[in-house]
């Protein structure tokens, strides 16, 4: 783009008079307006390029997504569908694309993912769905639930580059429920094209992602912490017979948090933290989570870890869970 640049200055030059190259001000202002020109087409240019590579990202991601057989390769896919959605890559350049545009873009991913998520509700009706759920249409919406928060390195890179505003889809659909009071009240108005008000209309659909979330990441912190998959694989699998296993939790059982590996104790805390700030953001905003009941009874059974023969920040790591628990089953 660079070299077409230059060369289309050059022509600017070798096309004027010779009386014109006497005259410097008339050259510049012809040589400002071609390289404007050229500015104006390669941003165009970049921006055709970056929707196309964005949605061709999103299409084979949900594709891969429905394909996985298991809930964590599920989970990987989600994460890079949101982390692929325009508003993510927008550059904050305003010479390239405005402040409306960033707008617009909101609005798109928002519209995009709510038409995706309202497919699987389709199938399987919110009110039907389960962590223990061997339905494919409740695991892909669960999946998409667990993964709202994701964010593009770019993003972050021009966060901690520029300050600016983290955004993410799990940020997009609190700011918009959290205008459902007033909006119903008519404390407030909303033009169409206002990604706030797409929230809110989509209203059921959100609060189901919400609960989906916290339910989801409720079932893989048992998958982790217990014995229920001990011969598969430590990560959460969706496997059919879960709800089977899961009765083996309805007596007495110990949480086997502190035996797990640092890094495994680390990733555990991080989805018991999400669930519990997803549980304290819905209940902020007037959404009442219930815990599934399965669930609820599971964690119930929990045993504390014991952490007198542990090392101190083992032992403060194993407290925080134990008390992350607790929060989610109040």
């Amino acid at each position: 783009m660079k070299f077409l640049a230059q060369a289309s200055i050059a022509a600017t030059i070798l096309s004027v008079s010779a009386c014109d190259l006497l005259d410097a001000p008339k050259v510049m202002k012809q040589m400002k307006e071609t390289t404007e020109n050229m500015e104006s087409t390669t941003g165009t240019m970049f921006l055709e390029i970056r929707s196309k590579e964005s949605r061709d990202t999103r299409l084979k991601e949900i594709s891969a997504m429905e394909a996985s057989e298991t809930f964590y390769n599920k989970t990987l896919s989600a994460a890079a569908y949101f982390k692929a959605f325009e508003y993510q890559l927008y550059t904050h350049n305003p010479k390239l694309e405005n402040a409306r545009y960033f707008k617009e873009l909101r609005f798109a991913a928002i519209k995009e993912f709510m038409r995706q998520a309202n497919h699987y509700l389709d199938q399987t009706p919110a009110d039907e769905m389960s962590p223990t759920s061997k339905d494919e249409a409740a695991q892909n919406f669960m999946a998409l639930a667990v993964a709202m928060h994701e964010v593009h390195d770019y993003q972050l890179k021009l966060v901690h580059e520029k300050g600016v505003e983290k955004l993410d889809m799990f940020k997009l659909i609190q700011r918009g429920l959290a205008l459902r009071e007033a909006y119903n009240d008519y404390e407030i108005n909303l033009r169409e094209d206002d990604p706030r008000l797409l929230v809110l209309q989509n209203h059921d659909t959100a609060t189901a992602l919400l609960q989906a979330r916290v339910d989801m990441l409720s079932a893989m912190i048992v998958s982790r912490v217990s014995d229920i998959n001990k011969d598969y694989s430590n990560v959460f699998l969706g496997i059919p017979d879960l709800m089977n296993k899961l009765k083996k939790l309805y007596r007495r059982w110990d949480s086997n948090f502190a035996g797990l590996e640092r890094a495994k104790r680390d990733e555990t805390l991080a989805w018991a933290r999400e669930a519990t700030r997803s549980q304290a953001i819905m209940n902020r905003l007037g959404e009442d989570y219930q815990m599934n009941k399965t669930l609820r009874k599971v964690f119930s059974n929990m045993r504390r870890t014991v952490t007198t023969d542990m090392g101190r920040q083992s032992g403060n790591e194993s407290n925080e869970f134990d008390n992350l628990m607790e929060k989610l089953l109040n």
